[in-house]
């Protein structure tokens, strides 16, 4: 089981959303400990996109 989901939406308003699900605390905290470390660029290897961290948002769902 992989401890995160991902997903890359559109909002009309706000541009491209990138969406990162965490199973639990410790994998939240360890990825935006991690985004915040890398930089204002992030290169995603799977599509080779390059993008530009703006916002970082925390929502907390349940599901």
């Amino acid at each position: 089981m992989r401890p995160y989901s991902q997903s890359v939406f559109f909002d009309r308003a706000r541009g491209p959303i990138w969406r990162i699900g965490t199973l639990d605390d410790v994998m939240e905290s360890a990825l935006l400990f991690g985004m915040a470390e890398g930089g204002e660029m992030l290169h995603l290897q799977q599509k080779g996109y390059e993008i530009q961290m703006k916002e970082i948002d925390c929502v907390e769902e349940f599901s």
